[in-house]
């Protein structure tokens, strides 16, 4: 994408838990958080985002993870996005400005298997494969 500020990288699976030992009984860290990349304090949605909030996670490091498991078949025009790799491109272009205002540190996208046609606009967009 041009912007050496935003990386991001195409994900399968991306994670961190607190070990059960740091949980309270709901669950939750004393700081209430579910997971030490979750964020205090998550930021409004902001509504120029063609994707979701539904599909979208903001860890504690400023980043943003696009989780295309998430975007559910009523979602508009994310989920026709979803079947057709150059509205997807265009939609990704459009967030990664977004987030680069925002000045995001990093961008992960999960990519199910149905929809590895999105790999190639990902990719033209600068993401990287990270298993």
């Amino acid at each position: 994408n041009g912007n050496d500020e935003t990386r991001g990288a195409l994900v399968t699976t991306a994670s961190a838990t607190i070990p059960k030992s740091a949980a309270v009984a709901d669950g939750r860290r004393a700081s209430g958080r579910r997971s030490i990349d979750e964020p205090d304090d998550a930021p409004e949605h902001n509504p120029l985002l063609p994707f979701p909030e539904s599909s979208l996670r903001h860890d504690t490091y400023n980043g943003v993870t696009l989780d295309l498991t998430a975007v559910a078949p009523h979602d508009g025009s994310a989920t026709t996005a979803l079947g057709d790799a150059d509205a997807f491109g265009d939609m990704l272009s459009r967030a990664l400005s977004i987030w680069a205002a925002e000045h995001r540190r990093g961008i992960w996208i999960k990519v199910p298997t149905a929809h590895s046609h999105l790999i190639a606009p990902a990719t033209q967009l600068g993401f990287d494969f990270q298993h």
